[in-house]
């Protein structure tokens, strides 16, 4: 038992490493891409506002930088920590410092690098100030609207929660991902049961000979007032340990109602998998 212990110990910390690493390695790609972009079209992607006052630029740069997360979390098969929401989120503020570190070293006046000219916080301290709000129907002819002075401050507080909102979005997706509580591993799903009608939902659950207990009445009450599609019976399983979880649920128009969850451990009969439709 104590082998096994370290042994899954041991696989836990190895995933989490991996997918640290594949969110610093996502971070850094996105931090490159924005400056390259700004620094070949002039367009800062990252600074995109709908109405002047959602980061929905700074929040797609946050969830790009985070998406590493996301991709070796189910790679791995590790669902995400409270440890990993922190580093998820953090990593957009990372990004963002990184892409302003970016555009301190690589601009240039008159062939000069701003970096022998003045420190990275006066060069920050500028931007910020200099900002300007141009709508995406301001016309070429129009005059230049007036930079923000003090008020960028408060444009910037914007960008820096859009890339910390952006990774904690890629979170908050990951954490409703069924998993084992145990091992913290996602688990497995199969499919036992899908098909319009609800008698063959009855028929899986008469010979399966395992206690639904509420099952009924959920039904009917969800049910109330819609007109269900297809109904549907799914089995997830851990890959570790034998804790399973039988789920029935149906769709009605385009949304997805969940009617119950019944948590399971040991063996059952094989003619509930092979019932499955």
């Amino acid at each position: 038992m104590v082998g096994g212990s370290e042994a899954r110990g041991w696989l836990v910390s190895a995933s989490e490493a991996l997918v640290i690493a594949g969110g610093i390695f996502t971070s850094l790609a996105t931090t490159l891409s924005v400056f390259l972009i700004q620094r070949y079209s002039g367009e800062d992607v990252s600074s995109y506002m709908a109405w002047f006052i959602l980061p929905i630029g700074s929040g797609f740069c946050g969830s790009a930088a985070a998406s590493g997360y996301y991709i070796a979390s189910r790679y791995t098969g590790l669902p995400p920590t409270r440890r990993l929401a922190a580093n998820m989120t953090l990593i957009g503020l990372s990004t963002y410092g990184l892409i302003q570190l970016l555009n301190y070293y690589g601009t240039a006046i008159e062939g000069v690098p701003v970096s022998r000219l003045v420190s990275f916080w006066t060069y920050y301290r500028a931007s910020v100030e200099s900002t300007q709000l141009v709508s995406i129907h301001h016309l070429s002819s129009e005059p230049s609207p007036e930079p923000l002075g003090s008020l960028g401050y408060g444009y910037e507080l914007l960008r820096i929660l859009g890339f910390l909102a952006g990774g904690f979005f890629v979170w908050i997706y990951l954490k409703d991902v069924p998993h084992c509580p145990d091992c913290q591993r996602y688990y497995k799903r199969s499919e036992l049961v899908g098909t319009r009608k609800a008698e063959d939902v009855d028929e899986f659950i008469s010979k399966s000979s395992l206690d639904f207990p509420g099952l009924v009445e959920a039904f009917s009450t969800k049910l109330r007032g819609r007109r269900p599609n297809r109904f549907s019976v799914s089995l997830y399983s851990c890959p570790i340990c034998d804790r399973r979880e039988f789920r029935f649920g149906f769709t009605s128009g385009r949304d997805n109602i969940e009617v119950g969850r019944y948590p399971h451990r040991g063996e059952f009969s094989n003619s509930v998998l092979s019932g499955a439709r």
